[in-house]
């Protein structure tokens, strides 16, 4: 594991095998953690992201042909959005809630929006790079993250997939 800065200012840790990412991934920003894991430099099966609570914010569930649903919540436990993914790019439809009610609704082909109803401005997500572009930082070998979870929650609240 090689640690360092990613371009947003993230600490981040991550494998490579034979120069490419490779293993898991760790990053921490604002408090909070993300955590997932690389194949032969493609991001593979469960990402999580936590805020610096330990509420559940994001999971994105990712096959290794980019294949995949992601979700996000707010930080009380409500959902903020759901999707899929198709060979790396959105494709399929997008749901978005605001205040517990959906706000926006959008329809995206290939990694384009081809439709949408509504409006919604989704929170900003600290999204870690590739890690390739490390700096000298260090830091101790312990990823202080949650454990991950195995299945995504049935409801979509995060208070149910922390188990509350």
């Amino acid at each position: 594991m090689e640690w360092g800065r990613d371009t947003h200012g993230a600490l981040v840790s991550c494998a490579f095998a034979d120069g490419t990412l490779h293993g898991p991934a760790y990053a921490y920003v604002d408090g909070g953690c993300s955590r997932g894991s690389f194949r032969r430099g493609v991001q593979v099966g469960v990402w999580q992201q936590w805020s610096g609570r330990g509420a559940l914010l994001g999971r994105f569930d990712l096959g290794a042909d980019g294949t995949g649903v992601e979700t996000r919540w707010y930080d009380d436990g409500t959902l903020e959005w759901r999707g899929p993914w198709v060979k790396g790019k959105r494709h399929g439809t997008w749901t978005y809630w605001r205040g517990g009610a959906v706000s926006m609704v959008e329809e995206w082909e290939r990694g384009r929006v081809a439709r949408s109803e509504g409006a919604h401005w989704p929170s900003e997500i600290d999204e870690v790079d590739a890690c390739p572009e490390l700096d000298a930082a260090t830091a101790d070998d312990e990823d202080g993250c949650p454990e991950a979870r195995d299945e995504a929650p049935a409801d979509g609240s995060e208070a149910a997939a922390r188990g509350r």
